[in-house]
């Protein structure tokens, strides 16, 4: 499961209790003139809750990230959320986020992190991203958390914040054991829309370029070749070698190696050719 859909499901279980503690009349009451109440402000989590819900559908079932937006104070104002029954909207907005963390569980990967250069998360997102730069559905889902959880201090104070995905170290001898198969890439990090990757090399690889990604390659254990078409580059435990996009390139070890992959999320293992080696969702471990 994605670390923003386990929050997701961490922050329902522990503002569901805390929200319901706040009774029916200190929901009624805004912290500010002219701003939402905590009836209010539930009834627009709702109402992003089953938007998003079509967005994250139709975002796997479409070409684009283009989506249509709405307007929230018309949507809470038409509702008469201000004069909803308290423990209904803290129902309703519980139990539509674990389906929610279900659909964002259940997305493959390979769906989640394809790039889309048609997007609308310039105009719709919580934290626009720029409308230059390819987003992804997984931009998509993030952002929804976060929005979520901004909200959730408008009404329980900004003190409150139940943490984001646990920071825990990442062992790389257990990784490593764990992999059987040679060429076959396994997750074991993501950061900033990069995976990092473990996988096992021996004999000879497939010649390949990508199309937009770089890679990283970081020896861990033993030692394999990097052969260009105009050199051939040895690398030692601890080297590393970055592979510009474009550049055609094969790695070849005569021995099992160990090799550490940081590139793009949904970057391809053999690039522009798919053959009985190519690894279209790579595990996560």
């Amino acid at each position: 499961m994605q670390d923003y859909a386990r929050w997701l499901r961490q922050l329902v279980a522990d503002a569901t209790p805390r929200l319901l503690a706040l009774g029916d009349d200190a929901s009624t009451h805004a912290r500010a003139p002219g701003k939402w109440t905590p009836r209010e402000i539930v009834g627009h989590l709702l109402d992003s809750a089953t938007n998003n819900h079509r967005r994250f559908v139709l975002g796997q079932l479409n070409d684009t990230l283009i989506f249509d937006g709405y307007a929230q104070d018309r949507w809470v104002s038409v509702q008469d959320y201000a004069q909803a029954p308290w423990a209904e909207l803290v129902t309703a907005w519980s139990g539509m986020n674990l389906v929610l963390a279900h659909v964002m569980a259940a997305a493959p990967e390979s769906v989640r992190v394809a790039a889309h250069a048609e997007h609308n998360l310039d105009r719709i997102a919580f934290a626009p991203m720029a409308r230059n730069k390819p987003a992804t559905l997984d931009d998509l889902m993030r952002d929804y958390v976060g929005h979520l959880h901004h909200h959730l201090r408008q009404i329980l104070g900004d003190e409150y914040s139940t943490a984001a995905p646990d920071v825990d170290k990442v062992s790389l001898s257990e990784k490593f054991a764990r992999v059987t198969v040679h060429w076959s890439p396994h997750i074991v990090a993501s950061l900033n829309g990069q995976h990092v990757k473990v996988v096992k090399f021996q004999g000879a690889f497939v010649w390949h370029h990508h199309e937009a990604e770089d890679e990283l390659f970081l020896v861990h254990r033993g030692r394999f070749r990097m052969e260009l078409r105009d050199k051939t580059l040895q690398l030692e435990p601890g080297d590393l070698v970055v592979v510009p996009h474009g550049v055609e390139h094969r790695p070849v070890a005569d021995e099992e190696v160990e090799v550490l992959l940081f590139e793009p999320a949904g970057t391809l293992n053999t690039g522009n050719v798919r053959n009985e080696r190519t690894v279209t969702d790579p595990a996560r471990l």
